[in-house]
């Protein structure tokens, strides 16, 4: 294979060669750069495309206006930006942050030291792994697994084959789907559905606009809520209650403690103690509680740690009361 090297600073037109192209320093090129092979020592600009049908490899940042796009895989010191997409036959990797204003895409795997953003869609093959965050105004679909240091998001959808993990938030207009577990260090959040092959845990709150399904357990270190009351899964573990003051205090086995509980003085911990456990059971036993907040209040008054979904398939499923 040939080698073309290129140590100006600045390059007027296209770099157009059928082998590999080596720029040994920090060089712009007005137009386009294509060539089997690409490597840059330290950084390179392109102000339309950057194609190699092999690898494209650089000590330092790639930037390009359009697309960069590699046959086989893209390597990058610190990072990556194009004005369109960042597509990869195999690989993307950067030590410090991928930026596209449309889709990534990688046969295989996407891997950033610090955040993963696209206006549009990520993809890949197999796994997609940031420091820190990962973010699609569309959607981010993988083969394999998902996980960030901090936060997850997706203007529509988030589907992975394997398991979804962040560190902070995952969020969704859309749906959150796994073939594997989901887990938060903060929020789960989705517009339409969520759901995990394994189980689906979050150090705060699970909110679905319409269901929530995991093939294992469901633990909060908040609640877990569905607004269609559709919650399915073996086991579900929470610690607070879902909804507002005036919602409990309305209630017709609470409206004994209503004045404490519209209170603003009364913290939540505060209810536990104004009840006994002789009255939180009577509450629990109100026939007009859904099985979902039926739930809730048996774990939030400490009558159960956790309870078992798995029993009654109308309650698994969460089907409303009317």
């Amino acid at each position: 294979m040939e080698t073309k090297i290129i140590r100006a600073k600045r390059v007027k037109g296209d770099v157009i060669f059928d082998g590999e192209v080596i720029f040994e320093g920090d060089c712009e090129v007005e137009g386009q750069i294509k060539a089997m092979r690409i490597t840059a020592k330290k950084s390179i600009e392109a102000g339309w495309s950057i194609e190699a049908s092999g690898f494209i490899k650089a000590g330092g940042s790639i930037k390009a206006g359009g697309s960069i796009e590699a046959g086989e895989s893209i390597k990058v010191g610190w990072s990556i930006k194009a004005g369109w997409s960042i597509q990869a036959g195999w690989s993307i990797e950067v030590g410090g942050s991928i930026e596209a204003g449309w889709s990534i895409e990688a046969g295989w795997s996407i891997e950033a030291g610090w955040s993963i953003k696209a206006g549009g869609s990520i993809k890949a093959g197999g796994s997609i792994e940031a420091g820190e965050s990962i973010k699609a105004g569309w959607s981010i679909e993988v083969g394999g697994s998902i996980e960030a240091g901090e936060s997850i998001k997706a203007g529509e959808s988030i589907e992975a084959g394997g398991s979804i993990e962040a560190g902070e938030s995952i969020k969704a207009g859309w749906s959150i789907e796994a073939g594997g577990s989901i887990k938060a260090g903060g929020y789960i959040e989705a517009g339409e559905h969520i759901q995990a092959g394994g189980f689906i845990q979050a150090g705060e709150y699970i909110k679905a606009g319409w269901s929530i399904e995991a093939g294992e357990s469901i633990k909060t270190g908040s609640y877990i809520f569905s607004f269609a009351f559709s919650v399915e899964a073996k086991s579900i573990k929470t610690k607070t209650l879902p909804f507002w003051r005036f919602f409990w205090a309305g209630m017709p086995p609470l409206k004994k403690w209503r004045e404490k509980i519209l209170d603003d003085d009364t913290c939540w911990a505060d209810y536990r103690k104004m009840v006994s456990k002789a009255e939180a059971v009577k509450i629990c036993r109100w026939n007009g509680w859904h099985p979902l907040l039926r739930a809730h209040l048996e774990m939030f008054f400490g009558l159960k740690d956790e309870v078992s979904l798995s029993g009654n398939d109308g309650e698994r499923k969460g089907g409303s009361d009317g």
